[in-house]
């Protein structure tokens, strides 16, 4: 009974701990839910805080061919993603000349409340392409979300991962398939690679939904993906050969030909500890417990 009773204390206190622990409810999170604006943190563009260290942005570097105001975005509940509610929505307008043109909405996050970007923590968020299938046409067009300390227009050897959906056959051998989501295992290589893409086997539908969930291991620089509940990916490597220190940026966007324009949707984008990580400081305050009773009641 008594051995019972100190469980239950035990038990008790671990529950109590970390309930009351930033590690319970521990998220950095994107839901715009107070639309457009400058002034609250979940606006778009919205303003540093809740983990998130900067603002939302557009970034368009490197791009030669965009229209004017060809990176845009709104906040608007006119068709949201899952259930309902407000969404970021953004259009990718290019130019009449030969070149094509890129951009991404980026965001930057860091260590908060609970969340150590050090240790394994994950991302998730759903993503929706509202344009025609047939904006994205050629080997070099895409819709991607990526993750990049600083943010960019584009992917680049600083990345940690990547999830690409192409606009025909590409790779060596047209080995990569168009209009599925495929995901990049960097090998830890600043030199980008075609060939590197593993397929996810989710076909991109114009007008359906992904919910993306992102495992990310920095101690191993390793991360899996999975879409839309279904089985994870294997473990696929980063891009960049160290993990980065104290934060990162998330990035929504594309590239597509002159004389175009794509639209997508994001929202209910969550940045979370792992739940083993979770796990385990649960059961390293129920130790913590059952110690405390045991030196308070050595019988």
């Amino acid at each position: 009974m008594k051995f019972r009773n100190r469980s239950l204390v035990a038990m008790a206190v671990a529950t109590a701990v970390l309930g009351a622990s930033p590690l319970a409810n521990a998220s950095i999170v994107a839901n715009f839910t107070d639309g457009n604006g400058n002034t609250l943190v979940d606006q778009y563009l919205g303003v540093p805080g809740l983990g998130w260290t900067t603002a939302w942005a557009t970034n368009i570097s490197g791009s030669n061919n965009l229209a004017p105001d060809g990176f845009r975005g709104t906040v608007t509940n006119v068709n949201p993603l899952n259930g309902g509610g407000n969404y970021l929505s953004s259009t990718l307008t290019t130019g009449t000349g030969t070149a094509q043109g890129k951009g991404a909405q980026v965001r930057s996050y860091g260590n908060y409340d609970g969340i150590d970007l050090s240790a394994p923590y994950t991302v998730k968020f759903s993503m929706r392409l509202d344009s025609d299938l047939s904006v994205l046409s050629g080997p070099t067009d895409y819709i991607q979300a990526f993750d990049l300390p600083g943010g960019a227009s584009d992917f680049s050897g600083n990345g940690t991962w990547l999830i690409r959906a192409f606009g025909a056959p590409t790779g060596s051998n047209g080995q990569i398939p168009a209009h599925t989501w495929m995901l990049y295992d960097g090998l830890y290589s600043n030199t980008y690679n075609v060939n590197q893409f593993v397929s996810s086997g989710v076909t991109l539908v114009s007008g359906a939904v992904y919910d993306f969930t992102i495992d990310m291991d920095p101690v191993n620089l390793l991360y899996r993906v999975s879409i839309n509940g279904g089985a994870f990916s294997d473990w696929l490597t980063y891009r960049r050969s160290t993990a980065p220190v104290g934060g990162s940026a998330i990035n929504f966007g594309g590239q597509i030909a002159p004389n175009s324009e794509m639209s997508f949707s994001i929202d209910n984008i969550e940045i979370v500890p792992e739940p083993s990580t979770v796990a385990l400081v649960l059961l390293g305050c129920g130790a913590a417990g059952v110690a405390a009773f045991r030196r308070r009641n050595p019988a």
